[in-house]
């Protein structure tokens, strides 16, 4: 029974430890690796911070990736779009939701959950094809702005 319940649990998604991964993990941002990388087997308390995103996009809008690229916890996350909230909080998976979201303007992330370990997350922007690996504690939030140049 116990063997069942965990293969139930189980995402399915392994840990990628590429090269291009641990770049990834040491500079937090990687235009090489896929959609829906996991690059840990569990929470690290990675805290990270706000970025700019300078972008030449002529685009009005750009979908956004989100996803746990760690051990699917229980963390939850909240994004907001210019202040606006886009959707209540929500669980965030290795599997990534998908938002459209404003190309230029301030897209945030607020932690509104912490399963444990801390809440790591990825976000790809298609508009510039990177992925950034962050992070933050419960109450905690991450800014993205995106630049037009």
């Amino acid at each position: 029974m116990a063997l069942a319940i965990g293969m139930m649990c189980h995402t399915g998604t392994s840990v990628n430890t590429s090269d291009d991964a641990q770049s990834a993990i040491e500079t937090h941002v990687s235009t090489t690796l896929p959609i829906g990388a996991r690059l840990l087997e569990k929470d690290d308390h990675y805290v990270g911070g706000d970025m700019t995103i300078t972008h030449t996009s002529p685009e009005k809008k750009t979908k956004m990736y989100i996803w746990d690229y760690a051990a699917e916890d229980g963390d939850y996350v909240q994004v907001y779009i210019d202040g606006k909230p886009l959707g209540s909080p929500f669980m965030i998976k290795n599997k990534p939701e998908v938002f459209n979201v404003p190309a230029t303007g301030e897209v945030q992330v607020v932690g509104t959950r912490d399963g444990g370990g801390g809440i790591t997350y990825a976000v790809r922007y298609e508009l510039n094809h990177e992925t950034y690996f962050n992070g933050m504690e419960q109450g905690g939030n991450n800014v993205y702005t995106l630049v037009r140049e």
